[in-house]
């Protein structure tokens, strides 16, 4: 029963979530807001309408919003398996400014690039794409990846992350309806359980393996599913583990997240990890739908 939830858990949050920090207020009538977001204050007279993504992390907010129609551009990876084929449909119709990414999962796109989309709003920040490099255009960011929110992350942040994208886009009242549809899928599942099934969270990324530790989502969202992060007990969000790390004879569940490049859902790059099926693989990512986690490459035992 764990394993079956491990392969089709509702995650309602994005892997880069891992805590918040987002003040906005409305000014006005006219839907202005004043943003702060990752050290920077923006003050912004209406919603955004012309959006770029540089990440699909908030994809399903924005769409849940209603204001998935104001994406002009999006570049990086939206891979299909991520959403439902209604979002997905969606999602491709977006042009797409490019979906190179390097070995280690990171947007290659200059700021030139990003710009040329004529956007009032960037999602994401990328080492070329920063306020400073795009002076005039608010680049918004999910403020743990800018020093901020909580050492141990939480569903409460998921639902900041939504309030906070409901009140940029003069959305409240779609953002709290989508909060409490949260609230109940997570209700619903199996919470802490008394044999918690040992798991490890990880991200393959060109010869390199990362594991999610415990100031990760990835330990929050293994608790709900009645399981226990076996690399909880790491502060560091994410960091690089060895083959040999995940061959431990406790490790009952080894959940790939799927990275940034993959196009083959039918390659398991964690194959030499378990050369005996002792352990059992399921591909999961942490974005907002109940089609989210796919058993890509599982094995049984």
């Amino acid at each position: 029963m764990r394993r079956q939830v491990f392969a089709t858990l509702a995650v309602a949050c994005a892997s880069t979530v891992t805590g918040c920090g987002y003040s906005v207020s409305q000014t006005d009538a006219l839907a202005a807001v004043e943003v702060d977001n990752c050290g920077e204050h923006y003050a912004l007279t209406s919603a955004p309408q012309r959006v770029v993504l540089l990440k699909n992390t908030a994809t399903e907010t924005l769409n849940h919003l209603g204001v998935l129609d104001r994406v002009v551009a999006k570049a990086g990876a939206f891979p299909a398996g991520y959403f439902d084929n209604e979002l997905a449909s969606r999602v491709e119709s977006i042009p797409t400014l490019t979906d190179k990414v390097n070995a280690g999962g990171h947007l290659e796109l200059s700021a030139e690039e990003a710009v040329a989309a004529d956007a009032d709003l960037i999602v994401c920040r990328t080492a070329s794409i920063t306020p400073q490099t795009v002076p005039g255009v608010p680049v918004v960011e999910e403020e743990a990846l800018c020093g901020g929110g909580s050492p141990q992350p939480d569903f409460i942040d998921v639902y900041d992350h939504v309030r906070f994208h409901g009140q940029l886009f003069d959305r409240t009242t779609e953002a709290e309806n989508y909060v409490a549809d949260l609230q109940k899928q997570v209700s619903q599942l199996p919470g802490i359980s008394e044999h918690p099934l040992r798991v490890a969270v990880v991200y393959p990324a060109g010869g390199t393996t990362y594991a999610y530790g415990g100031g990760s989502m990835a330990t929050t969202v293994a608790r709900y599913a009645g399981g226990n992060n076996v690399f909880a007990d790491v502060g560091n969000r994410v960091f690089d583990v060895s083959m040999e790390d995940l061959q431990q004879p406790y490790l009952g569940e080894l959940v790939p997240k799927r990275t940034s490049s993959s196009r083959n859902d039918s390659a398991c790059p964690l194959d030499d990890a378990d050369q005996d099926n002792a352990i059992i693989r399921h591909t999961i990512d942490f974005l907002h739908s109940e089609s989210k986690a796919r058993s890509r490459c599982a094995s049984s035992r």
